[in-house]
Protein backbone atom coordinates (compact mmCIF):
# COMPACT_ATOMS: atom_id res chain seq x y z
CA UNK A 1 0.00 0.00 0.00
CA UNK A 2 1.86 3.09 -1.27
CA UNK A 3 -0.77 5.66 -0.37
CA UNK A 4 -2.97 5.85 2.65
CA UNK A 5 -6.32 7.70 2.48
CA UNK A 6 -7.39 10.00 5.25
CA UNK A 7 -8.75 8.25 8.31
CA UNK A 8 -12.41 8.77 9.04
CA UNK A 9 -12.76 9.15 12.77
CA UNK A 10 -16.13 8.07 14.02
CA UNK A 11 -17.74 6.92 17.23
CA UNK A 12 -17.57 3.17 17.62
CA UNK A 13 -20.10 1.21 19.67
CA UNK A 14 -18.46 0.02 22.85
CA UNK A 15 -16.84 -3.36 22.25
CA UNK A 16 -14.83 -3.40 25.45
CA UNK A 17 -15.46 -4.00 29.09
CA UNK A 18 -13.23 -2.13 31.50
CA UNK A 19 -12.05 -3.62 34.73
CA UNK A 20 -8.63 -3.28 36.28
CA UNK A 21 -7.20 -3.58 32.78
CA UNK A 22 -8.55 -2.69 29.36
CA UNK A 23 -9.80 -5.75 27.51
CA UNK A 24 -11.65 -6.30 24.27
CA UNK A 25 -11.62 -7.59 20.73
CA UNK A 26 -10.17 -4.82 18.63
CA UNK A 27 -9.57 -7.37 15.91
CA UNK A 28 -13.31 -7.19 15.21
CA UNK A 29 -13.04 -3.57 14.07
CA UNK A 30 -12.43 -3.40 10.30
CA UNK A 31 -10.68 -0.04 10.68
CA UNK A 32 -8.03 -1.66 12.83
CA UNK A 33 -7.18 -4.23 10.17
CA UNK A 34 -6.81 -1.34 7.75
CA UNK A 35 -4.44 0.37 10.16
CA UNK A 36 -2.45 -2.85 10.62
CA UNK A 37 -2.03 -3.10 6.86
CA UNK A 38 -0.92 0.54 6.76
CA UNK A 39 1.92 -0.30 9.16
CA UNK A 40 3.45 -2.38 6.36
CA UNK A 41 3.47 0.56 3.95
CA UNK A 42 6.58 2.14 2.47
CA UNK A 43 4.86 5.52 2.57
CA UNK A 44 5.86 7.71 5.53
CA UNK A 45 2.57 9.60 5.27
CA UNK A 46 0.63 6.35 5.52
CA UNK A 47 2.67 5.21 8.51
CA UNK A 48 2.31 8.51 10.36
CA UNK A 49 -1.45 8.54 9.75
CA UNK A 50 -1.74 4.97 11.03
CA UNK A 51 0.31 5.66 14.15
CA UNK A 52 -1.70 8.82 14.86
CA UNK A 53 -4.87 6.74 14.75
CA UNK A 54 -3.31 4.04 16.94
CA UNK A 55 -2.36 6.59 19.60
CA UNK A 56 -5.73 8.33 19.47
CA UNK A 57 -7.64 5.06 19.84
CA UNK A 58 -5.21 3.41 22.33
CA UNK A 59 -5.08 0.58 19.82
CA UNK A 60 -1.59 -0.58 20.79
CA UNK A 61 -2.75 -1.06 24.38
CA UNK A 62 -5.64 -3.22 23.29
CA UNK A 63 -4.11 -5.34 20.56
CA UNK A 64 -1.01 -7.54 20.66
CA UNK A 65 -1.05 -7.49 16.87
CA UNK A 66 -0.69 -3.72 16.71
CA UNK A 67 1.99 -3.55 19.42
CA UNK A 68 3.93 -6.29 17.59
CA UNK A 69 3.74 -4.47 14.26
CA UNK A 70 4.82 -1.18 15.80
CA UNK A 71 8.05 -2.79 16.99
CA UNK A 72 8.84 -3.78 13.39
CA UNK A 73 8.99 -0.07 12.47
CA UNK A 74 11.59 0.97 15.08
CA UNK A 75 14.32 1.14 12.41
CA UNK A 76 12.19 3.00 9.88
CA UNK A 77 14.44 5.25 7.75
CA UNK A 78 12.11 8.21 8.34
CA UNK A 79 13.07 9.66 11.72
CA UNK A 80 9.60 11.16 12.28
CA UNK A 81 8.02 7.72 11.85
CA UNK A 82 10.57 6.32 14.29
CA UNK A 83 9.73 9.02 16.84
CA UNK A 84 5.98 8.34 16.51
CA UNK A 85 6.54 4.58 16.92
CA UNK A 86 8.59 5.05 20.08
CA UNK A 87 5.97 7.37 21.56
CA UNK A 88 3.18 4.87 20.77
CA UNK A 89 5.14 1.98 22.29
CA UNK A 90 5.98 3.98 25.41
CA UNK A 91 2.28 4.66 25.93
CA UNK A 92 1.68 0.93 26.31
CA UNK A 93 3.33 0.97 29.74
CA UNK A 94 1.32 3.97 30.96
CA UNK A 95 -2.16 4.05 32.44
CA UNK A 96 -4.80 5.28 30.03
CA UNK A 97 -6.90 8.38 30.66
CA UNK A 98 -9.31 6.27 32.74
CA UNK A 99 -6.51 4.91 34.91
CA UNK A 100 -6.62 1.45 33.33
CA UNK A 101 -3.52 -0.69 32.79
CA UNK A 102 -2.58 -2.32 29.51
CA UNK A 103 -3.60 -6.01 29.49
CA UNK A 104 -0.81 -8.35 30.51
CA UNK A 105 -0.85 -10.27 27.21
CA UNK A 106 -0.14 -7.09 25.26
CA UNK A 107 2.73 -6.15 27.57
CA UNK A 108 4.06 -9.71 27.34
CA UNK A 109 4.14 -9.43 23.55
CA UNK A 110 6.19 -6.27 23.86
CA UNK A 111 8.56 -7.85 26.41
CA UNK A 112 9.14 -10.77 24.06
CA UNK A 113 9.83 -8.49 21.11
CA UNK A 114 12.18 -6.26 23.08
CA UNK A 115 14.10 -9.26 24.42
CA UNK A 116 15.25 -9.73 20.83
CA UNK A 117 16.37 -6.16 20.17
CA UNK A 118 19.48 -5.91 18.01
CA UNK A 119 22.17 -3.26 18.29
CA UNK A 120 20.84 -1.53 15.19
CA UNK A 121 17.43 -1.21 16.89
CA UNK A 122 18.97 0.41 19.96
CA UNK A 123 21.00 2.74 17.77
CA UNK A 124 17.86 3.73 15.84
CA UNK A 125 16.13 4.57 19.13
CA UNK A 126 19.08 6.70 20.27
CA UNK A 127 19.04 8.57 16.96
CA UNK A 128 15.38 9.39 17.56
CA UNK A 129 16.23 10.56 21.08
CA UNK A 130 18.85 12.89 19.62
CA UNK A 131 16.21 14.52 17.40
CA UNK A 132 13.41 14.62 19.98
CA UNK A 133 14.57 14.81 23.62
CA UNK A 134 10.95 14.64 24.82
CA UNK A 135 11.07 10.88 24.14
CA UNK A 136 13.35 10.32 27.12
CA UNK A 137 10.75 8.73 29.43
CA UNK A 138 9.32 6.53 26.66
CA UNK A 139 12.81 5.33 25.73
CA UNK A 140 13.79 4.65 29.32
CA UNK A 141 10.68 2.51 29.79
CA UNK A 142 11.33 0.61 26.58
CA UNK A 143 14.98 -0.06 27.40
CA UNK A 144 13.97 -1.25 30.88
CA UNK A 145 11.65 -3.76 29.23
CA UNK A 146 14.52 -5.26 27.21
CA UNK A 147 17.00 -7.83 28.51
CA UNK A 148 19.46 -6.99 25.72
CA UNK A 149 19.33 -3.17 25.59
CA UNK A 150 22.01 -2.64 28.25
CA UNK A 151 24.53 -4.82 26.40
CA UNK A 152 23.90 -3.01 23.13
CA UNK A 153 24.11 0.40 24.80
CA UNK A 154 27.55 -0.46 26.16
CA UNK A 155 28.74 -1.52 22.70
CA UNK A 156 27.51 1.77 21.25
CA UNK A 157 29.09 3.96 23.92
CA UNK A 158 32.44 2.20 23.39
CA UNK A 159 32.28 2.60 19.61
CA UNK A 160 34.45 5.59 18.67
CA UNK A 161 32.94 5.58 15.18
CA UNK A 162 29.63 6.76 16.64
CA UNK A 163 28.95 10.49 17.04
CA UNK A 164 29.75 11.89 20.47
CA UNK A 165 26.11 12.80 21.07
CA UNK A 166 24.96 9.21 20.42
CA UNK A 167 27.66 7.79 22.71
CA UNK A 168 26.61 10.27 25.37
CA UNK A 169 22.97 9.23 25.12
CA UNK A 170 23.94 5.55 25.31
CA UNK A 171 25.93 6.32 28.47
CA UNK A 172 23.03 8.23 29.99
CA UNK A 173 20.54 5.40 29.42
CA UNK A 174 22.93 2.80 30.80
CA UNK A 175 22.79 4.71 34.09
CA UNK A 176 19.07 5.33 33.94
CA UNK A 177 18.12 1.68 33.41
CA UNK A 178 20.60 0.50 36.04
CA UNK A 179 22.70 -1.79 33.85
CA UNK A 180 25.32 -2.78 36.43
CA UNK A 181 27.34 -4.93 34.03
CA UNK A 182 28.40 -1.69 32.34
CA UNK A 183 30.43 -0.47 35.34
CA UNK A 184 33.83 -1.99 34.31
CA UNK A 185 33.50 -0.64 30.75
CA UNK A 186 32.48 2.79 32.01
CA UNK A 187 35.42 2.89 34.41
CA UNK A 188 37.88 1.90 31.67
CA UNK A 189 36.48 4.50 29.29
CA UNK A 190 36.56 7.13 32.02
CA UNK A 191 40.22 6.41 32.77
CA UNK A 192 41.14 6.48 29.09
CA UNK A 193 39.42 9.84 28.56
CA UNK A 194 41.05 11.34 31.65
CA UNK A 195 44.49 10.18 30.49
CA UNK A 196 43.84 11.54 27.02
CA UNK A 197 42.72 14.88 28.43
CA UNK A 198 45.86 15.13 30.56
CA UNK A 199 47.96 14.66 27.46
CA UNK A 200 45.98 17.23 25.51
CA UNK A 201 46.52 19.94 28.11
CA UNK A 202 50.05 20.37 26.84
CA UNK A 203 49.06 20.11 23.16
CA UNK A 204 45.45 21.34 22.68
CA UNK A 205 45.05 20.72 18.96
CA UNK A 206 41.33 20.01 18.49
CA UNK A 207 39.03 22.00 20.72
CA UNK A 208 35.90 20.45 19.19
CA UNK A 209 36.98 16.92 20.08
CA UNK A 210 38.07 18.03 23.54
CA UNK A 211 34.68 19.59 24.15
CA UNK A 212 32.85 16.45 22.98
CA UNK A 213 35.02 14.22 25.14
CA UNK A 214 34.45 16.46 28.16
CA UNK A 215 30.71 16.10 27.68
CA UNK A 216 31.03 12.33 27.32
CA UNK A 217 33.20 12.16 30.44
CA UNK A 218 30.58 14.10 32.41
CA UNK A 219 27.90 11.64 31.37
CA UNK A 220 30.10 8.68 32.23
CA UNK A 221 30.64 10.07 35.73
CA UNK A 222 26.90 10.62 36.14
CA UNK A 223 26.14 7.09 34.97
CA UNK A 224 28.70 5.61 37.36
CA UNK A 225 27.21 7.62 40.23
CA UNK A 226 23.75 6.26 39.35
CA UNK A 227 25.01 2.68 39.08
CA UNK A 228 27.06 2.69 42.26
CA UNK A 229 24.63 4.61 44.46
CA UNK A 230 23.47 2.57 47.50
Amino acid sequence: MDHFPEFKYYVQPSLFEYGGTTTGSLELIPQLWYVAEALTSRSSDALLAAIEYIIKQDAAKLSSLISYMLVTRICDPNIQVRIAVIRALGDIFCLDEKGMETPSDVKLTLYEQFSRLEEEDVLAILQAAEVDPSLDIDIEVLFQSSSTAGHHLVNILKDRRQPARIRGLATEYVGRIGYLDAIPDLERLQNRLIAKQNGQKAFPFNQHNIRNENQLLTRIRTALEDLTAP
